[in-house]
């Protein structure tokens, strides 16, 4: 009240004379603000919250929801499908064994029992019969309760004079025996004689006096486990894998003739084509390759008619010089009356310029094979290089 009463009460006289004599009128005072007023005076006014209540915005909201239960309906649904097919798989896994086992055991018990017992071969060391009956194979068996392998090696044992014996199984009821006679290919030299082998490596005779023609002579091995019938074994398994591969060189380029091979020294291979041709063979490095080699010199060369070394220890090189061995029979074949008189000494000379002969990868001769050449020392010559 007291403050109203100021403010509307006229001026007093000295106010006016102030005012006259042109003294400047009072400040007015400002009104006092409080602190946290002007602040909030200064600060900018914040933005009113906007619901958004459009229709369109909630529809959208509801539709991705659906789009995710539709989804996660998805993959629950592929993954039942998924636990369903493992389920099918499994049970028809477990019908197929059933099956299985079921038609396994009436094909053993019930089914293809035997009805017929057949021979196929033609063998003049024993009678087909007696082959079958030895077989112990009777009439009402079943097919597949027999060891085919087991009765095969039964009869080689039996009958050591057979050779390439089969027993096979003819569907539905019949078993069929094949074999044919045994001849010697083989030869190993031992102290009491020869053991003879058929093309399977199997044993026919032991402790035979000499080896029959035709057949190559295996020195410089020990036989281990002997007996007619069985398969060939020696007490080092090394010189039996390069017999074998040996062997399968020969018979791959056809190198006829082959009477001895020598494995005293696995490092040294020695063969001997013929009554007159020693080959050095060397190591087993490239050995397929080296019997290629004499068999293209063997077949390509007229060699002379004596006894020659042909050295082959070196790949792709095959040499040739006289063999100088002293033996108790000279191999070479006499030579014609009318090669005798003036041309004896020539005739004398030219086997030597032969042996001393070098041979090539080609087949070419490294030396001329002249008089001089044959005159030379087996030392002396370039065989060997």
């Amino acid at each position: 009240m007291k403050k109203q009463d100021k403010k509307n009460r006229a001026p007093s006289p000295a106010d006016r004379l102030d005012r006259l004599a042109g003294s400047s009128p009072p400040k007015k005072r400002q009104p006092v603000v409080p602190a946290g007023a002007q602040k909030r005076k200064s600060a900018k006014p914040r933005p009113a919250p906007v619901f958004d209540d459009t229709p369109g915005r909630d529809r959208a909201r509801e539709k991705s929801m659906s789009l995710e239960r539709e989804k996660r309906k998805r993959e629950a649904a592929q993954r039942r499908q998924q636990k369903r097919k493992k389920k099918l798989v499994f049970r028809f896994a477990l019908l197929f064994v059933f099956v299985l086992v079921v038609g396994l055991t009436m094909c053993i018990t019930v089914f293809f029992n035997i009805e017929k017992l057949q021979f196929k071969g033609s063998i003049t060391a024993y009678t087909a019969e007696e082959v079958v009956a030895a077989s112990g194979v009777e009439v009402g068996e079943n097919l597949f309760r027999l060891n085919t392998d087991k009765i095969a090696e039964t009869l080689y044992r039996r009958f050591p004079l057979l050779d390439d014996i089969q027993v096979k199984r003819v569907l539905p009821s019949t078993l069929q025996i094949s074999a044919k006679d045994a001849a010697a290919t083989m030869a190993v030299q031992t102290e009491s004689g020869y053991i003879l082998l058929s093309a399977s490596g199997r044993i026919i005779q032991i402790a035979a006096p000499q080896a029959p023609d035709g057949v190559h002579v295996v020195a410089g091995v020990k036989v281990a486990g002997v007996e007619v019938g069985a398969k060939l074994s020696f007490d080092n398994d090394e010189k039996y894998q390069l017999l074998q591969k040996l062997q399968q060189s020969i018979k791959k380029y056809q190198l006829e003739d082959v009477r001895l091979i020598d494995l005293s020294d696995t490092a040294n291979i020695t063969i001997q084509v013929g009554e007159f041709y020693k080959v050095k063979l060397g190591s087993d490095y490239q050995l397929d390759y080296k019997v290629q080699m004499v068999k293209e010199v063997l077949a390509q060369k007229n060699l002379a008619l004596q006894r020659t070394i042909l050295d082959a220890s070196i790949p792709g090189k095959v040499t040739a010089k006289a063999d100088t061995t002293p033996v108790e029979e000279a191999p070479a074949p006499e030579q014609p009356a009318e090669d005798s008189g003036d041309g004896g000494d020539s005739g004398d000379q030219q086997p030597a310029a032969d042996a001393g002969e070098q041979l090539s990868t080609g087949g070419e001769p490294a030396a001329d094979g002249s008089a001089d050449t044959a005159a030379q020392t087996p030392a002396e010559q370039p065989g060997g290089e």
